[in-house]
């Protein structure tokens, strides 16, 4: 009698089985989502901008997502635009931070401080104005009313230009630098409420005829900052923000390399790592172009090239010229340029680990024909990614957005 009972069990579960087989296999899967940029604001299209909008430094700041886009960085009275938005599709107008003086159209991005969004703002200093109109540090409460804390102390071309601004030891830290074609060392400022009068000079002598620097950042007990000079490219660090000494010397002033760019230092994973570029449109036209390099240091002394001739370029070795930290990897941009820089796109590489051969590109087409990006452009807005297009000109002027990543 049991073996009948079993006998018609198993009979009754493989017909079941037969006859419902399609229902009950698993589905087919799905490829994932293709990973890519979108734009999320292009000022020129949105009424924004004039036909040469130029920027784009993302920026969060209570629950916006600040963009500060000049209007023609090559015009003298095209003043910079401030957009936000709440959700990164809808945008609207937020002003200018000096109403008064169109001039200042130029800002490397921002940071906020005890509850303010502080930014450095500038005439850009790639064109020469005499007398060189002296950079600022700008604040903001609300996002829209500005007050101006800083300027910058130089005269006659001198450490004019404010850079960007970093934290350390409780701090608020700008540096001043100088114009292009000017001369002199750059100096750091520093305040520890951000207010205006309390600002006190750290150091008056970072490099020689510096006319970039990037922003401080803070590893390991110490500060840390990426210079541009006569000399080329330099990482300069201090336990007391007064007194500051080179490091990585013998790596970045490797001859088989001429680098005349290199981004924020950024941390991941215990390590600090910078890139480099060789800034071939404007300073290494010509066959010596080798692409930009990624460094890291664990110990921020030593340092190792984790990446060489900037990824391999499509159709130049790419410069690198942006960092961030986005979901447990670490995000590199890298940039394809002509000689004559009538064509440029930008790379997305992404790594766990940071090491050699651990590289991964996002988007194997790049951004478009014209969507160099520049200056580290990049930022983080409610778990997103948004990448700030910085070379381009007129439609092709945008902020990307990171979907499915």
């Amino acid at each position: 009698m049991l073996r009948k009972i079993a006998f018609s069990i198993i009979m009754t579960v493989l017909i079941l089985a037969s006859l419902g087989g399609t229902a009950l296999a698993s589905p087919p899967s799905q490829a994932a989502p293709v990973t890519e940029f979108q734009v999320a604001v292009n000022p020129t299209l949105s009424g924004f901008a004039s036909d040469q909008a130029f920027g784009n430094a993302p920026v969060s700041f209570n629950n916006y997502l600040y963009n500060f886009v000049p209007e023609d960085i090559f015009s003298s009275s095209m003043a910079l635009k401030v957009l936000r938005s709440a959700d990164g599709k809808n945008w609207e107008y937020a002003g200018m931070p000096l109403k008064e003086d169109p001039r200042y159209n130029f800002v490397l991005g921002g940071t906020v401080f005890h509850g303010r969004l502080y930014i450095a703002l500038n005439r850009n200093n790639c064109i020469s104005e005499t007398p060189t109109i002296p950079g600022l540090v700008m604040r903001t409460a609300n996002g829209v009313d500005w007050e101006k804390v800083f300027q910058s102390p130089g005269v006659d071309g001198a450490t004019t230009q404010t850079g960007q601004l970093g934290f350390f030891h409780g701090m608020l830290y700008v540096t001043t630098t100088v114009s292009h074609g000017d001369t002199g060392s750059a100096q750091i400022w520093r305040s520890r409420s951000g207010d205006q009068g309390t600002w006190e000079l750290a150091t008056a002598v970072i490099g020689n005829n510096t006319h970039d620097t990037s922003t401080l950042t803070a590893f390991k007990g110490h500060a840390y900052l990426s210079t541009v000079d006569e000399d080329g490219t330099h990482i300069w660090r201090s336990a007391d923000g007064r007194n500051w000494n080179k490091v990585g010397e013998s790596l970045l002033t490797d001859p088989a390399y001429t680098n005349w760019w290199v981004t924020n230092p950024i941390v991941f994973d215990g390590a600090l790592y910078v890139g480099t570029n060789p800034m071939v449109f404007s300073f290494n036209p010509g066959p010596q172009y080798t692409g930009g390099q990624l460094y890291r240091s664990r110990d921020g002394v030593h340092w190792q090239m984790v990446v060489a001739k900037g990824f391999g370029g499509t159709q130049n070795p790419s410069g690198i010229d942006g960092l961030i930290v986005y979901r447990d990897q670490l995000y590199a941009l890298s940039n394809d340029l002509d000689f004559n820089f009538n064509w440029g796109t930008t790379y997305v590489w992404r790594s766990r680990t940071g090491n050699p051969g651990d590289w991964v590109k996002v988007n194997p087409d790049g951004m478009g024909p014209y969507s160099a990006v520049g200056f580290s452009w990049e930022g983080i807005f409610k778990g997103e990614l948004y990448i700030g297009n910085g070379f381009g000109f007129g439609e092709y002027t945008s902020l990307m957005k990171m979907v499915n990543p």
